[in-house]
């Protein structure tokens, strides 16, 4: 997701807000459990000791449920304004009792403009984002220059950003943005097209979707060198 300054200064987000209408249950959780664990930068305390770590479009959830639950000491904030993704999530963080997780459910980068200007994450996670295969929407993929200056600094020195797309030109866009960056990150996989254990990296719905469609994933993991 991106967005754009409008004339009154809101951010047009690209991409979808809403599909299918959620269920009665779901909507419930929607009211009743989101405004509770909702990301608020304003009162949050950055200085937290625990380790901190942003997933950006976290999509169904399933990801970002998976590393919470493994790593009940680190408190994890995705970002993603699809109301059916949120959803999902939500349903996961009540099933499997999850209470370190905070969700911000709208555009990342305004979430990135009220972050302090400094190291607080331990890593990120960008996976299997929106490619915006067209050459005009290219402006909206999230990899751009500023962006990975922006998570470069937001990381802790020596963390971690992790990146996985099974999109043929958004791989090789991503290639050649970091290597381009500056040397800001380094990339630590010495191949890419190998899939990590999936006690490290769990699958997805859309990983795997790709997959039944006969698309191959690349698994990046940048390290932040300066």
């Amino acid at each position: 997701m991106t967005h754009l300054q409008t004339e009154n200064h809101h951010p047009k987000v690209f991409g979808r807000r809403k599909a299918r209408p959620l269920k009665e249950q779901t909507q419930e959780l929607y009211d009743n459990l989101l405004p509770s664990i909702r990301f608020n930068p304003d009162s949050f305390n950055w200085d937290t000791q625990n380790k901190l770590v942003l997933e950006i479009g976290f999509g169904g959830g399933e990801h970002l449920a998976f590393q919470a639950l493994q790593n009940p000491n680190t408190h994890f904030i995705g970002a993603e304004p699809f109301i059916n993704g949120i959803a999902s999530l939500l349903k996961l963080i009540e099933e499997y009792n999850i209470n370190n997780i905070s969700i911000w459910d709208d555009d990342v980068h305004l979430l990135l403009d009220k972050a302090p200007k400094k190291e607080v994450f331990d890593r990120a996670y960008l996976l299997f984002a929106d490619p915006w295969p067209k050459k005009r929407h290219h402006n909206r993929r999230f990899i751009q220059k500023d962006n990975i200056k922006r998570i470069h600094e937001l990381l802790k020195p020596g963390g971690h950003w992790y990146i996985a797309t099974d999109h043929v030109t958004y791989r090789e866009w991503i290639l050649e943005h970091l290597n381009a960056s500056d040397a800001l990150f380094t990339q630590e996989r010495s191949d890419i097209y190998a899939r990590p254990p999936e006690a490290q990296w769990p699958k997805t719905r859309y990983e795997e979707k790709g997959a039944r469609e006969g698309r191959h994933s690349a698994y990046m993991t940048y390290k932040k060198i300066n």
